[in-house]
This record gives structure tokens, C-alpha cells and sequence, in this order.
């Protein structure tokens, strides 16, 4: 397994909790603990919720190195946030620094970070879930969750397969993607230079990755015509999920936790 770039709906994380918990109940905790980030903008509201999340990190002790390199671009997005929020905010508060026409004022510094902690919590939240969720039991548990809206002829299943092949084609894309820039490579592709130049020699590259990933989608659709795959035909499934009492207990921790943040936050 390689550890050295950032792998998305390839690697599963055994021997620990959450692994074993029922997806529909994974799905279901992600959106509250998503939910109730976008609801608060307390600093203690925060402070509980990153420790339901450090928590569940920790579960994950033997992954450690491959969770921190699926969170390290969301680390970089999250400072990101929080200098545009420092510099272009207006928020009330103490001015702290003004030169140069640029005013930094302790409204903004607190606005930045509420932000940038709330991005932060989004990816943690969303990359715990997919490093220990297989792709297919994501894709079945989004079917099941929405198959009431069946009634109002939503293609549920068609929603499903499409969530399966989109974890599936990213890690695909990602090493042939890494194969074709070696390639580019050995035949004297320079990565150096200027903006300009690195973004008028990556045209190459990205067409022959847009061409493969077309070509593999023509071939994944004629797979699937090949085993008699029929969008309009209910699907069936091998696995029969049930949920027990451990997967009450953790959905009930996830609605305390996340409950009590949002109260603290509007009446505390």
C-alpha cells in the first residue's frame, strides 16, 4: 500500500469500532456531526465536537499515517479560509494591525478561525467515514436511507451505483494518473518553470488522463451491459445489514454529543 499521496475510496481501515458499525448509521452520524458544525459557531461547541472526533481517530491507531495524509489538504484549505477571513473580513471588534490600507481587527481573527475550524471538522468528519466505510456498503447505505423516495420516482438505486463507481474510479484515476506523469517523465516532461509554463506543459498530461478516464468509463458501460445491468430494474443485495445494539449506542453518543453543542451554543 502506498502511503505517499492522498488516496480517496481505496483504503479501509480494519481492527477497530467503527469499522464494524452499521453503514446507515455511519451515514446518519456524518450528517448530524456535520449539521451541527454548520449550526454553532461557539468556541465550546467546537471543543466537543473535535473531541467526538479525535475519538474516533483514535480508534483508528493502527491508520494514523494514512489518516493524517487524507486530512493534511484540508489542513492547508482550512488556513486558506482563515487568512482570506483575516485580510478581507470586516468583522467588529479591536483593530490589531493597519498598514497599507489592510485592516486585521480581532473580529476578523475570530471570524477566520470559527471558519476554518468548521472546514476542518466537515473534512474530519467526512475522511474518518470514508477511510472506514467500503465503498460499496456507502453506496448501499445511501439506497437504503432514500429508498422511501422511490414514491415520488427518484432513481434511487441509478444514485447508488453512481456513488459506487465514483469511489471506485477515483484511486483507479489517481494511479493511472501518477503512471502517465512518470511516463511524461522518462520521455523529458519538465515540472519546472514559471505558472505559465507548468500550466501550458500539464495540457499533455491532462488529456491522456481525460482520455483514460473515458476510456474506462466506455469499458465499465459495456460491463455492465455485458452482466445484463438494466437502470430501470430494481437491485438486489447480497449483504443484509442489521442494526444492533452497539450501532444504537453510537448513534446515540453522536446525538448527545452533537445535541449538546448546539445547545450550548444558543443557550449557554
Amino acid at each position: 500500500m502506498n502511503l505517499d499521496r492522498l488516496i480517496f475510496g481505496s483504503n479501509i481501515l480494519e481492527d477497530n469500532y467503527i469499522r464494524d458499525v452499521d453503514p446507515r448509521i455511519k451515514l446518519i452520524s456524518v450528517l448530524i456531526i456535520i449539521l451541527a458544525t454548520a449550526l454553532v459557531s461557539s468556541s465550546v461547541s467546537y471543543v466537543i465536537l473535535s473531541a467526538l472526533l479525535i475519538t474516533g481517530l483514535i480508534s483508528v491507531r493502527p491508520g494514523w499515517k494514512l489518516v493524517w495524509i487524507n486530512i493534511r489538504p484540508f489542513i492547508f484549505l482550512s488556513l486558506l479560509t482563515f487568512l482570506l477571513h483575516l485580510i478581507f473580513s470586516s468583522g467588529e471588534g479591536q483593530l490589531l494591525i493597519s498598514t497599507a490600507g489592510l485592516e486585521i481587527t480581532s473580529g476578523g481573527v475570530v471570524t477566520g478561525a470559527v471558519f476554518a475550524w468548521r472546514i476542518l471538522l466537515f473534512f474530519a468528519a467526512a475522511v474518518l467515514f470514508n477511510l472506514t466505510t467500503d465503498p460499496l456498503d456507502i453506496s448501499d447505505a445511501v439506497t437504503r436511507l432514500l429508498k422511501p423516495l422511490k414514491v415520488f420516482r427518484l432513481p434511487v438505486d441509478q444514485l447508488g451505483l453512481l456513488i459506487f463507481l465514483a469511489f471506485r474510479f477515483v484511486p483507479v484515476i489517481s494511479e493511472e494518473s501518477q503512471a502517465i506523469y512518470a511516463a511524461q517523465v522518462s520521455r523529458g516532461y519538465d515540472p519546472g518553470g514559471g505558472f505559465i509554463k507548468r500550466l501550458r506543459n500539464s495540457i499533455p498530461l491532462i488529456s491522456a488522463v481525460l482520455a483514460s478516464s473515458i476510456r474506462r468509463a466506455g469499458h465499465m458501460a459495456e460491463a455492465l451491459e455485458a452482466r445484463g445491468f438494466h437502470p430501470d430494474r430494481e437491485r438486489s443485495s447480497l449483504r443484509i445489514f442489521k442494526i444492533r445494539f452497539s450501532d444504537c449506542i453510537f448513534l446515540t453518543v453522536t446525538l448527545i454529543v452533537s445535541a449538546g453543542s448546539v445547545f450550548l451554543a444558543y443557550y449557554v
